[in-house]
C-alpha cells in the first residue's frame, strides 16, 4: 500500500524537477523574403527555416555559426541558439533578403567586458580599450570611465557604440597612471560595469645627437609629462661588455624640461641611453627610459 502512494508522489516530483521545454519558432523562406523576417526567442530555443518557395533556397548567417544545406521546396533546416544576442541571417542566393533572431538571456545575467591593448604606454601614446556586451546587440552605448592617479572617483571620458556581435572599441590617451572602467545599461535593466583595466605610463624622454666633434658629442634631451620637470635630473648611461648599464654623468633639466649637454665618448662603439629615476619623474609615472643610441668614435 505504501509503495502505491509513493509512486505517484515520485512521478509528481520528477515532473516538477523537469526543465521547461525549449520552444521552436518557424520561419518560411519565400522568393520575396522571410516570413516572419524578425523573431525573438529565449536561449536554448530553436528556429526552423522551411523552404516555402518553388525553387531551391539556402539560409546562412555571419553572426551565428551556421549555413544550411541547399533546401529543396518543402525541406527545412533548424538551428538552436544557446547564447544571448542578436543574430542576422540571409538568403544565400539573394543576399539582400535578410532577417534577424533576437535571443534573450535570463534576467540579471547581462555583462559588459573590457580589456586594454597594452598595460604600459609612453606619455603621448594611445591605448585601445575593447570588449563586448552580453546581448551581442549592435547600436548599444558603452560609456568609458577613467580615474587618473590622484583622483578618488571615476569620470566619463567618452562612449562607444557596439557593432556586430556586441563588440565595441574606444581609444584613450592616458597622461599618467590611469584606471579605466566601462559601463552599459541594458534595455529594461540596471547599469552593469566591466572589470577595471589599469594602464601605467612612462614619461616621454626624447634623446638625440645635436652635434659631434671627434669623440665629443653634444646631446639634446626633453622630457614630457603633465607637469614641468625643470630642476629634475636624469642619467646618461652606457652599456658595458657585460650588458650592464653604467652611469656616465648626471644631467639636470632646465625650465623647459630639456637640456643640451656634451660628453666625451670612449673610443670604439658605444650604446647609450638616458634614464630618469621614478622619484625624479614624480607620482603617477614609472621611471623614464629613452631610446638607445649607437655611436662609433
Amino acid at each position: 500500500m505504501r509503495s502505491r502512494v509513493l509512486l505517484p508522489l515520485l512521478v509528481l516530483a520528477l515532473v516538477a524537477l523537469a526543465p521547461a521545454s525549449a520552444a521552436t519558432v518557424n520561419i518560411s523562406i519565400l522568393g520575396s523574403g522571410f516570413n516572419p523576417s524578425a523573431v525573438t526567442i529565449a536561449v536554448g530555443d530553436t528556429v526552423t527555416w522551411t523552404n516555402a518557395d518553388n525553387q531551391n533556397q539556402q539560409v546562412e548567417s555571419t553572426d551565428a555559426p551556421f549555413t544550411s544545406p541547399i533546401l529543396k521546396p518543402g525541406e527545412a533546416f533548424s538551428f538552436t541558439f544557446r547564447t544571448a544576442g542578436r543574430y542576422t541571417f540571409r538568403n544565400a542566393n539573394r543576399r539582400n533578403l535578410r532577417g534577424s533572431v533576437t535571443v534573450q538571456g535570463p534576467t540579471g545575467t547581462q555583462t559588459v567586458t573590457q580589456t586594454a591593448s597594452r598595460a604600459l604606454v609612453v606619455y603621448g601614446g594611445t591605448v585601445t580599450l575593447s570588449g563586448a556586451i552580453s546581448s551581442k546587440a549592435s547600436g548599444e552605448t558603452v560609456t568609458v570611465y577613467a580615474k587618473p592617479f590622484g583622483q578618488q572617483q571615476f569620470a566619463a571620458v567618452g562612449s562607444a557604440i557596439s557593432s556586430q556581435n556586441g563588440a565595441w572599441t574606444f581609444l584613450v590617451k592616458p597622461r599618467l597612471f590611469t584606471t579605466y572602467e566601462s559601463r552599459w545599461k541594458p534595455a529594461g535593466g540596471a547599469v552593469v560595469s566591466s572589470s577595471q583595466a589599469a594602464v601605467k605610463v612612462r614619461p616621454q624622454v626624447a634623446f638625440r645627437v645635436k652635434a659631434s666633434s671627434g669623440r665629443t658629442v653634444t646631446f639634446f634631451t626633453k622630457v614630457r609629462t603633465v607637469r614641468s620637470l625643470g630642476g629634475k635630473f636624469l642619467y646618461l648611461q652606457r652599456k658595458n661588455n657585460f650588458g650592464q648599464w653604467v652611469t656616465m654623468r648626471k644631467v639636470t633639466l632646465g625650465s623647459t624640461s630639456s637640456a643640451t649637454f656634451k660628453q666625451r665618448m670612449p673610443a670604439g662603439r658605444s650604446r647609450v641611453r638616458l634614464f630618469m629615476p621614478q622619484k625624479q619623474v614624480g607620482p603617477g609615472y614609472l621611471a623614464g627610459i629613452s631610446r638607445v643610441l649607437t655611436l662609433t668614435r
